[in-house]
């Protein structure tokens, strides 16, 4: 996503090999981001007071695989190396907006209705100083002048829990990479 209105970064050094890390990754469960799925509880609130149900995790399935399977869609993917997902979304109402399906990253990139937000999220895996450095953005684009200003308003009471998220995720990986490479050597 080359254009975006919002742009949010973290980084994180584990001391763990690349492959191992990735893998924790794709393993991180609800549990091990405890403060993470509290800020979406939260989030979802306005939804169930209107009897719309929110998000339930099942603790035991990686997060990332209840993601790719409610909300996000994977746009690429190089194992070990990188991935990335997206969401078409409607963040600024009340219930968390029409999430628009989409397939591909063609059909991400090509999506351009007004009225919405385009979320990107991407996970960089990179070998460092004996261990690994992951990095992680996010990258929001609004569809329309409306729906950034929209976004804008949702974004000034949401970005420290977005952010707070990310970190809290970084922590579990690392966690689990650093722990799981203690065990290997």
């Amino acid at each position: 996503m080359p254009a975006f209105d919002v742009e949010e970064a973290h980084t994180v050094l584990i001391q763990a090999p690349r492959e191992r890390t990735y893998e924790a990754f794709k393993t991180v469960t609800p549990p091990e981001v405890r403060v993470m799925i509290a800020l979406m509880a939260l989030r979802a609130v306005p939804r169930r007071l209107i009897g719309r149900p929110g998000f339930q995790f099942a603790p035991e399935v990686p997060l990332l695989d209840q993601l790719l399977a409610r909300e996000f869609t994977l746009l690429e993917e190089r194992p070990g190396r990188w991935l990335m997902f997206g969401l078409i979304d409607q963040p600024w109402t009340a219930t968390g907006g029409i999430a628009q399906p989409f397939r591909d990253a063609a059909g991400f990139t090509s999506f351009a209705t007004p009225g919405y937000a385009k979320v990107m999220v991407s996970f960089q895996f990179a070998d460092d100083a004996g261990g690994t450095r992951l990095d992680t953005g996010t990258r929001i684009q609004c569809t329309d002048p409306e729906s950034r200003k929209r976004f804008a308003r949702y974004w000034r009471f949401f970005a420290p829990g977005s952010g707070l998220t990310r970190r809290v995720l970084l922590k579990a990986i690392k966690r689990r990479a650093e722990r799981g490479a203690v065990a290997w050597r």
